[in-house]
């Protein structure tokens, strides 16, 4: 699933169930007061399966959201116990995996992006040689998607970013006209191109629309 559809259905989930709490159907604060850790674990296994996210990072929020749940159904574990065998580890999956492995995971040519970012963070250069668009959306989180070395496809491209306690940051060569729209909320989104020099020899066609959604965070588009 789209990672904005699926935040976008989590809020929609959240609200009805409340709303059915309202209406007396059945306790959805008990049911979400058990089951939370299962977002955490979702969002998890989304980072882990999808290029270009921190796979660690996904280790950790499925590793904790795991030992939260197990502690909600009574199962007499303790996080504490955890900390050290986990940092163990991870520090030996470090040592065991050559550092090669990682040398371009950051190099993309993805036409079209889509990337969730949970409590940590990405740092994205992007190849594509007909860029479209796509999506970004940081929560608690950064995002730093570079797409100076990307060709903008014949009809434009539209990202749809969205940050909240966190930020994005998208950067773009100097010759792409770059359009933003979008609405802040504690939060605020800045284009920073220098599109006014380049767009009389652009083709109207060739635009980069970025529709920003910033809550308690920031998203900026720069050369």
């Amino acid at each position: 699933m789209n990672s904005r559809k699926f935040f976008g259905a989590l809020l929609v989930a959240l609200g009805v169930g409340y709303i059915c709490q309202l209406l007396n159907i059945f306790d959805f604060s008990t049911i979400i007061s058990t089951w939370w850790p299962l977002i955490i674990i979702i969002i998890g296994f989304m980072q882990l399966f999808k290029k270009s996210t921190s796979k660690t990072g996904a280790i950790i929020l499925i590793a904790i959201g795991t030992i939260i749940q197990l502690n909600k159904l009574e199962t007499n574990i303790h996080i504490g116990e955890f900390f050290w065998p986990v940092i163990l580890i991870l520090i030996g999956l470090k040592v065991l995996i050559p550092h090669s492995t990682f040398k371009n995971a950051n190099e993309v040519t993805d036409d079209i992006i889509d990337y969730f970012v949970a409590f940590s963070g990405i740092n994205v250069k992007n190849f594509s040689s007909n860029f479209r668009g796509g999506s970004i959306t940081a929560l608690f989180g950064g995002g730093d998607i570079d797409l100076r070395n990307a060709v903008l496809s014949n009809e434009g491209a539209v990202i749809d970013a969205f940050a909240a306690f966190g930020g994005v940051d998208i950067k773009v060569p100097t010759d792409w006209k770059v359009v933003t729209t979008g609405f802040p909320i504690f939060g605020g989104f800045e284009n920073k191109t220098n599109t006014s020099a380049t767009s009389a020899v652009l083709n109207t066609s060739q635009v980069l629309k970025v529709r920003c959604t910033a809550i308690f965070g920031g998203i900026d588009i720069k050369n």
